[in-house]
């Protein structure tokens, strides 16, 4: 078999439906199959992909496993020699996924490739992104994006090609399956976020090229699956920065811990008395102001397991 596709849901049923619509065109002629991980929907997900694609394969975990652990389970049954690792509220073009296999199956080094996202009015998103570090962390990216675009290459770094990257965003990521067993699939300490990103940094490590690919250009309707839970995901994606600093640049990780309670008050601060000032009237700034307290709370209480986006107990 050419390729597997694995869809990691948690509600969404009608994101579902429009995702799994568009993989068999994206296939193209790829012998392909569909495999749909369910961590405990309440919404009918798993009951609507049965109806609607019964040649799917669904993996029910009744309950909140976390994103890496639901993806490794798809992969593991993955049949196909390129895997991938699709989120349900992507929308891939026709041929898409052929032509990202097709790179793959011409270019032998590259172990993982992506696509270029974009919003539905045809807006670039970030595909990719660099190594995480303390500048990136602590600083305002999107001000070092435009001012250093050189050493922070982004949407805003034009790509006449195909071109190599530190990490891609895991909206869409297609990977030889060969690779991502050589090694070992996510690493399930990352809950949310940032185990792509571990994901690639290893797959550099072991010789691996990491691709992006501007010709194809797939839909993501960014933040629809998080606004939900978006406070709580607030503090997971600050609980997953902290594991991948502790993993991979520990020096540090001993000087995030101490700088980025600083900067959850600054912000909380700052968004706060624009919040005041506006008389509530900036979404974006309320919206600031609470997520930053939270993360700040979080981080005062010890960073507790029970905040955030906990899983249940896994299978």
């Amino acid at each position: 078999m050419d390729l597997s596709v694995v869809v990691v849901t948690l509600n969404g049923r009608d994101m579902t439906l429009s995702c799994l619509e568009s993989v068999t065109p994206a296939a193209a002629e790829l012998e392909h199959e569909i495999i749909v991980v369910d961590n405990g929907s309440s919404d009918g997900t798993p009951q609507a992909v049965r109806a609607r694609f019964p040649q799917a394969r669904l993996i029910e975990n009744g309950r909140n496993c976390g994103y890496g652990f639901a993806a490794n389970q798809g992969m593991r049954q993955a049949r196909g020699r390129y895997v991938c690792l699709l989120n349900n509220d992507a929308r891939l073009p026709p041929s898409g996924l052929r032509v990202l296999a097709g790179l793959l199956e011409t270019t032998p080094d590259i172990g993982m490739i992506g696509p270029q996202l974009v919003h539905e009015d045809g807006r670039l998103q970030h595909s990719f992104d660099v190594e995480p570090s303390l500048a990136t962390e602590l600083l305002n990216k999107s001000l070092l994006r435009r001012l250093l675009r050189g050493r922070f290459p982004s949407r805003l770094t034009p790509l006449a090609g195909p071109t190599d990257v530190p990490n891609l965003v895991g909206a869409c990521l297609l990977a030889r399956r060969s690779a991502v067993e050589q090694l070992g699939f996510f690493d399930e300490i990352f809950l949310y976020l940032y185990e792509e990103t571990d994901l690639c940094r290893r797959a550099r490590a072991a010789g691996w090229r990491v691709v992006v690919h501007p010709g194809v250009q797939v839909v993501h309707l960014q933040g629809r699956t998080r606004a939900r839970v978006r406070l709580r995901a607030r503090v997971e994606h600050a609980r997953s920065l902290f594991a991948y600093f502790r993993k991979h640049h520990f020096a540090q990780y001993v000087l995030l811990r101490f700088l980025y309670p600083l900067k959850s008050l600054l912000e909380s601060t700052v968004f706060g008395l624009l919040t005041t000032l506006s008389l509530g009237l900036w979404p974006r700034a309320r919206r600031r102001a609470a997520e930053a307290l939270v993360v700040l709370a979080w981080q005062l209480l010890l960073c507790p397991r029970g905040m955030g986006l906990a899983p249940s107990n896994r299978p």
